[in-house]
């Protein structure tokens, strides 16, 4: 099947269009089509926790956690305690979560335990990256 020009214009307008709603609204789409509820100050952190591979060089694959000091979501900052078990050792994660103007809590500080270690963990922020300037 072969499409004439003017269709092929509109369906490359269509694809450049949606990749710059996504690029642009990283926040929305999460870092890029993330299934985290970032609406949540827990599924952030238990989704950083789990997913970290920071953590997992330290720990193992994180099995299961559980949460000890509940820093709670009512605010735009929350503390929390989480106890980590991973596949090869256990520790101890001070995990702080802010939430942004538009509503989305992001993971802004780890800091891992493990046998007397301290571990400050890497942050990377998804929600504000920027774009390189072509021009």
């Amino acid at each position: 099947m072969k499409l004439n020009t003017p269709l092929k214009i509109l369906v490359l307008a269509i694809v450049i269009l949606g990749m710059a709603a996504i690029l642009s609204n990283p926040g929305r789409f999460g870092s890029y089509f993330s299934t985290v509820d970032r609406n949540d100050y827990k599924a952030v952190a238990e989704n950083f926790l789990r997913k970290n591979v920071y953590i997992a060089k330290r720990i193992g694959k994180v099995d299961r956690l559980s949460h000890v000091g509940d820093g709670g979501g009512s605010g735009t900052s929350s503390y929390n305690l989480y106890r980590l078990y991973g596949s090869e050792k256990e520790g101890v994660c001070d995990v702080t979560v802010e939430k942004d103007d538009t509503g989305n809590w992001y993971v802004t500080y780890a800091l891992l335990t493990i046998e007397g270690m301290e571990y400050k963990i890497p942050i990377k922020r998804s929600g504000k990256r920027k774009l390189p300037k072509i021009w």
